[in-house]
């Protein structure tokens, strides 16, 4: 931008931050995260964390399943659910609905999961499934806690 002699302007207040990881819980899992934050002008900023599993052995894209084992999908959606109730202090599904959390949408495994040696954590980002300014939302589930009976 060029400006005439004695001019002036402010100037424009982007940002960009990027953060990887590794989060390394056996020989045939581990997990690669990657944290952004991007500031475009405005209120706020935004930070989106992603994370996916990976065998450094092979370099294979792990599932829930390929390290959990077999998984009820229906009991992770509760557990998750519990989890995001005590992370709120709430009792159930209506009261995080009472405080604008699963409003618009049902609850659901989270693409984003962050592999431990006995538990996973699942990871909800800002506006995922609650307003802004509650954050970031990550709740563990213990492994066994998800498996068919």
């Amino acid at each position: 931008m060029m400006l005439a002699e004695g001019a002036s302007a402010a100037a424009c207040s982007y940002q960009l931050i990027l953060s990887t990881g590794l989060v390394s819980c056996s020989d045939s899992v581990a997990t690669y995260t990657a944290e952004r934050y991007d500031f475009m002008g405005g209120a706020h900023g935004q930070t989106t964390f992603t994370a996916f599993g990976y065998d450094p052995r092979s370099m294979r894209t792990l599932t829930l399943a390929d390290v959990a084992g077999s998984i009820d999908r229906q009991l992770t959606i509760g557990r998750i659910t519990e989890g995001v109730a005590r992370h709120f202090g709430k009792k159930d599904i209506a009261a995080l609905r009472d405080i604008g959390v699963f409003s618009g949408v049902e609850p659901y495994i989270p693409p984003t999961v962050v592999y431990g040696r006995d538990s996973a954590r699942f990871v909800f980002n800002q506006y995922d499934i609650a307003p802004y300014a509650a954050g970031r939302i990550v709740v563990g589930v213990a492994y066994k806690d998800m498996r068919k009976q």
